[in-house]
């Protein structure tokens, strides 16, 4: 395999980043805006690692490892966006839009009725005080991305515990949501 020193990767790869492909990590919203790409960075780097829908290219060797790196055509995304109906891309949309704790509730209520249910809330210290009486809290909970390519979202919330009248925090309570089968899974 010819390989160009200079730039550390073989020289398929030099020629594909003449050509204007890259690697996602390389990948800048001006080269994704020159091909016509109307949405944000993130969400076609997720189109690419999550929906797939916009597959690599080409692959070539890169580093002094001579690892295989996926190269992404921004045109090509251009192209597989434009294919798609309406419907397509609202729910392609709504898979990436981060919810709340309140719609992850809601949407977990057939696959993961024991999760959000007073009894365990309780068990998770997630309980506080207002007008006298203990009432659920969803408010602790924490929703936030897992980068581990699955598309699935990180639900998390403090716990404590009561010891001689005092909450002494515990380790994290953590679950993670899967937004296409409404799971909620350890």
């Amino acid at each position: 395999m010819p390989w160009n020193y200079v730039e550390g990767m073989s020289n398929g790869a030099c020629n594909a980043y003449a050509r204007g492909l890259k690697p996602l990590s390389r990948m800048t919203k001006e080269d994704l805006e020159v091909a016509g790409w109307k949405e944000s960075r993130v969400f076609a780097k997720w189109l690419a690692q999550v929906a797939t829908v916009w597959v690599p290219s080409e692959w070539h060797h890169s580093s002094k490892y001579a690892n295989c790196v996926d190269f992404y055509d921004p045109l090509a995304l251009v192209e597989a966006w434009e294919e798609l109906t309406e419907n397509e891309k609202r729910q392609l949309k709504k898979r990436h839009k981060k919810p709340t704790i309140y719609e992850i509730a809601e949407r977990t209520k057939e696959t993961a009725p024991h999760f959000f249910t007073e009894k365990t809330l309780r068990f998770f210290g997630q309980y506080r005080k207002s007008s006298g009486k203990h009432e659920v809290s969803l408010d602790a909970f924490s929703v936030t991305k897992t980068y581990d390519g699955s598309g699935r979202w990180k639900v998390s919330a403090p716990s404590y515990w009561e010891v001689d009248g005092e909450n002494k925090r515990m380790q994290d309570t953590v679950w993670f949501f899967d937004p296409v089968t409404n799971e909620l899974k350890k």
